[in-house]
């Protein structure tokens, strides 16, 4: 996966582009186009600096002030400023300042979606985009076209620098979700340390860079079609987020595998591994083990893709996200044992809260409670994200929920409670070494949620709360009668203010 733009990985280009800044280089004769994004820059961007909250996912009762980020936010119509999301997720405060008057402000955020990496900001004084140029999107690209990237500097000047399109197609975002981007090849030299930077077809906004390599000069951009849609979804202030079907799939090319489910030459489509309960997909009556052939009206291959009109072979995936909105039903043709059949699939977005184990926790301290030292949380992939940069040290017993969960039918559980850590104390000799531990029951009584943890210790066994785990040493004891004391060492030793945290997020 390529990097976010930030000053550290776009440093290393520093000597690879220069444009007549007492450099000895000639300077670039801009054509009319360029000309004219230099022109109305000032008027039609902003700088926002986002300073930032920083959570402790494995001591989830810390918080401190986090880094801050900058970026550059485009002027849209309606007062609203586009940017990248990853720049203000976690934000305690938002700045603005005008390019071409210096003036600041605060702003809000109106909707964020971290999957997609959008954001709408807004700013709290009415008056602060008074004479300002709102920018238009551009007509979709297409492979070959040459887009501008437009790299910002100090007192509202800029530099553009050209670079082609060399594929369209569909890339990995955060948090494991995938989106179309324009592929473009070409260098970018170190200008400001912005987190994001504008991207332009003529003089219209053709998208935002959500990723550059240095090594192999590869940026992905934002494309069009995904700003457009998550721009109409926000309209009417009630923003649902990118449609998902709720379904894992796989290639369907085996031979024995065709001929096990009925397929003949000719069919396509792809087998359904899958189906998460309470999806989108579930809802409209798909099975594992299902042929999906088609989504609406658009034949699926073997490999997962279909003819699209625009850009040729592309991934089902930009079909069912940015094709159409969430709330719409869409009918699939499937192939189930043989027997060809029409399902309708209604399009909703699943909340990351919704998942097992959710894929990213976001504008929101961790959920957690301590219990006579006993540290337990709802795994989610931001609590694995430290995990995931180091092999060789992953929890396979979490990392096994994490990337399983859609198969992990016999669960009933709506999260994965766990055993983060233990705090030490007097008390919890022997101990201390206990982390990562799945908890199965409380007293007896089975943990499907956080919640349920303060409820199952209301009525302890034998004089003792019983912890119950999947892993080893399986169950460890409590004594009740010492908790407060416990609680209270933990608070005058350690400083940490809630010894719990259980506030449900809603999205």
């Amino acid at each position: 996966m390529g990097r976010i733009l930030s000053a550290n990985l776009i440093g290393v280009c520093l000597a690879a582009l220069f444009f007549a800044i007492g450099c000895g280089q000639p300077r670039r004769m801009l054509d009319a186009p360029a000309a004219a994004l230099i022109g109305h820059m000032p008027r039609s961007f902003v700088e926002v600096r986002a300073t930032s909250w920083s959570f402790n996912h494995q001591r989830p009762w810390q918080q401190r002030p986090g880094p801050s980020r900058e970026t550059i936010g485009c002027i849209l119509p309606g007062g609203l400023i586009l940017v990248t999301a990853q720049p203000v997720a976690n934000h305690r405060s938002i700045e603005l300042t005008r390019m071409d008057t210096k003036v600041q402000g605060q702003a809000r955020v109106v909707v964020a979606d971290y999957e997609a990496n959008l954001a709408l900001l807004k700013p709290t004084d009415p008056q602060f985009l008074e004479d300002t140029q709102s920018l238009s999107l551009a007509p979709d690209a297409a492979t070959g076209d040459v887009l501008t990237v437009l790299q910002p500097r100090s007192r509202g000047s800029a530099i553009p620098s050209d670079h082609p399109v060399i594929s369209i197609e569909v890339a990995d975002f955060p948090h494991r979700s995938r989106f179309l981007v324009y592929r473009l090849h070409g260098t970018l030299s170190h200008r400001e340390g912005h987190f994001s930077l504008p991207v332009f077809k003529g003089e219209r906004l053709a998208g935002l860079l959500h990723k550059y390599d240095s090594d192999t000069q590869i940026m992905d951009v934002i494309a069009v079609p995904v700003i457009a849609h998550f721009l109409a979804d926000a309209e009417n202030g009630a923003y649902q987020g990118f449609p998902t079907a709720g379904v894992r799939y796989s290639a369907a090319k085996d031979a024995q595998l065709r001929r096990h489910l009925g397929l003949v030459d000719g069919d396509g489509g792809v087998f359904i591994e899958a189906v998460r309960p309470g999806s989108p997909g579930d809802r409209a009556g798909m099975q594992t083990g299902d042929i999906l052939a088609s989504i609406a009206g658009q034949a699926v291959d073997t490999q997962g893709q279909y003819q699209d009109v625009q850009y040729g072979r592309m991934d089902i995936a930009h079909l069912l996200r940015c094709r159409f909105q969430s709330g719409e039903t869409i009918p699939l043709e499937i192939i189930r044992k043989g027997e060809r059949r029409t399902l309708e699939l209604p399009l909703r977005h699943t909340p990351g809260d919704a998942y097992l184990v959710p894929p990213y926790v976001v504008d929101r301290p961790p959920r957690y409670h301590i219990m006579g030292g006993l540290v337990l949380q709802e795994l989610t992939g931001s609590y694995l994200e430290r995990y995931m940069k180091n092999g060789s040290r992953r929890p396979w017993n979490l990392m096994r929920y994490f990337y399983k969960q859609d198969y992990l039918k016999e669960e009933k559980r709506d999260k994965i409670v766990i055993l983060s850590g233990v705090i030490p104390t007097t008390f919890t000799l022997g101990y201390e070494d206990l982390f990562n531990k799945v908890v199965r029951r409380i007293n007896a009584r089975p943990i499907l949620r956080l919640e349920d943890v303060p409820k199952a210790l209301k009525t302890p066994l034998g004089g003792f709360h019983q912890i119950e785990f999947e892993q080893r040493p399986y169950t460890i004891y409590l004594d009740p009668g010492e908790l407060e004391v416990i609680h209270d060492q933990i608070r005058q030793r350690y400083g940490i203010p809630a010894l719990s945290n259980i506030v449900r997020n809603i999205e």
